[in-house]
């Protein structure tokens, strides 16, 4: 070894003596080895039995895991429930932790709606810096008249509304008529109810007799025509203690006032109820009471400044809503803000599902109102007309009619007779007028036809187009869907003649002073 490993001079003979041929030889074995008979049976053997025995313990080691696994299995997903219980508990731990913090350091606040709303009935909320401050006034309607109605409906069978004037006669009313002094202003909203099956019932009439309660006297006495309060078991004080408040919170605004709420839910219930859409679409009593409800409050708190105003002027309501429905959204959540306190809780007596139905028709319903949704609801609504016939079959399919409904019902007056669309007319552009005027102080560009510099060039056209591409398409489309509002096709044509006659008076005039 030594003369192998000298690190200095190793003998190259030894090397080959000593290591070299050994290994050359040991190599020349191993394969003199590998070459003889049965030498590589003996291998294959040797890996076939290491197979066998592995394919053994495999064998046994699955049935060992099938024997245990429906004893793990419910103990991997009871781990895997209880790991998810500990780590909710521990999350909610961390919540209370925080809020108990929080109430330590500083009291939750509410939302505004919610805190606004706490001490019950409508209440004051500034929209804009330039809409003018309306503080709501709950002010009770007359007591006899409410009896009166109370009294006259529903109208007993075989009798019609020309007779409920009887009512008055009766001994206990009439004293207590006489009693209150009042009788000419009961005598006259009777004769007014005996129209409120008709499409020129007389809002404005009502609402000047009744000083500013037509509102409350309209929905009122619809609820019980229908019968109503007695089906759902309405509470009469509630019921009066809601409408009242509902018509507090209608602002005194040229056009979008209580007057305009109490106009809509009667020409409402008349598409509904006279116009046959109740019977086409089978409504229950639930989308019933929905229907005159959502008309009643479906301007609820309208400041007089419309939609495009508050998203121009980043208002809250503009903010809070995404400019999305910002008005309409508003009308809602005010309302249903209104009936958490059990005073003016309205629909207190009706079930969960009842409920749900109620506020779920009354949401689409309002929201439809909103004019920038007007092409893609009528659309809907004309496509379903070539579609089919069946109406009542799909929820989605009644929530259609009735938004349609209330959006015709809302732009009602351009269908009226005239004598009535021009008392509307003259409210619309006085409000319109008062929008122009903000936008003007704020340097924002007045929108259309609201520029009262512009009035008697603008304004006709304004409404002429109105009527021609708004109202007239959705007249002829509803008279289609229901033949007994045909008439109104007319009365639209008509009041787009009126002012196509003031154009031609102006127009002589003009020519005549040159």
């Amino acid at each position: 070894m030594n003369l192998v490993s000298s690190t200095q001079h190793p003998d190259k003979s030894a090397i080959f003596q000593y290591m070299t041929e050994p290994l050359i030889r040991a190599m020349q074995h191993c394969r003199k080895k590998a070459t003889e008979p049965g030498s590589r049976e003996e291998g294959s053997a040797e890996v076939e039995c290491r197979m066998s025995v592995s394919s053994a313990v495999i064998k046994s080691s699955k049935a060992k895991i099938d024997e245990l696994m429906p004893l793990v299995r419910p103990l991997r997903e009871e781990s895997a429930i209880r790991s998810h219980s500990a780590m909710t508990l521990g999350r909610d731990v961390r919540n209370m932790e925080k809020r108990i913090r929080d109430q330590i350091n500083k009291p939750i606040q509410k939302h505004p709606f919610d805190a606004l709303y706490d001490e019950g009935g409508a209440q004051y909320f500034q929209h804009s810096i330039w809409s003018p401050e309306h503080r709501p006034q709950e002010e009770e309607p007359d007591a006899v008249l409410s009896e009166c109605i109370r009294a006259a409906f529903p109208i007993a069978p075989g009798e019609s509304l020309e007779s409920i004037s009887n009512v008055l006669d009766r001994p206990e009313l009439k004293k207590k008529i006489d009693e209150c002094g009042n009788r000419y202003v009961i005598q006259q909203a009777f004769d007014i109810f005996k129209g409120i099956d008709r499409w020129d019932y007389d809002t404005i009439q009502l609402e000047i007799i009744t000083n500013g309660n037509a509102l409350f006297y309209t929905t009122y006495a619809l609820l019980y025509k229908l019968d109503l309060v007695a089906y759902f078991n309405l509470d009469d004080q509630v019921v009066r203690n809601f409408l009242v408040a509902v018509q507090a919170a209608y602002h005194p605004n040229p056009y979008h006032n209580a007057m305009h709420g109490a106009d809509v839910t009667q020409i409402n219930y008349y598409i509904i109820m006279v116009a046959g859409l109740c019977d086409k679409c089978k409504l229950s009593k639930e989308e019933i009471l929905a229907a005159l409800i959502g008309g009643a409050v479906h301007d609820f708190d309208h400041p007089g400044l419309n939609n495009n105003f508050h998203s121009r002027t980043n208002s809250f309501l503009a903010t809070l809503y995404n400019d999305r429905s910002i008005l309409e959204n508003h009308h809602l959540a005010c309302t249903f803000e209104l009936i958490r306190i059990n005073r003016y809780n309205i629909f207190a007596t009706l079930t969960p599902e009842q409920y749900q139905v109620v506020r779920d028709t009354m949401v689409d319903m309002v929201l439809a109102t909103d004019m920038g949704n007007h092409a893609k609801i009528f659309k809907n609504f004309t496509v379903r007309m070539s579609e089919t016939q069946d109406w009542s079959t799909k929820k989605e399919d009644v929530r259609l009619a009735l938004s349609m409904s209330i959006k015709m019902a809302d732009i009602s007056n351009c269908a009226r007779p005239n004598h009535i669309y021009a008392e509307w007319a003259k409210n619309i552009s006085r409000e319109f007028y008062l929008q122009g005027d903000a936008e003007r102080k704020v340097n924002l560009s007045i929108s259309p036809f609201m520029d009262r510099s512009k009035e008697e060039e603008e304004f006709p056209k304004g409404q002429i187009s109105f009527m021609m591409y708004i109202v007239q398409p959705m007249i002829e489309a509803v008279s289609e869907f229901l033949p007994r509002l045909a008439f109104a096709v007319n009365l639209c044509n008509e009041n787009k003649e009126y002012w196509k006659r003031k154009q031609e008076e102006a127009a002589i005039q003009d020519g005549g002073g040159i």
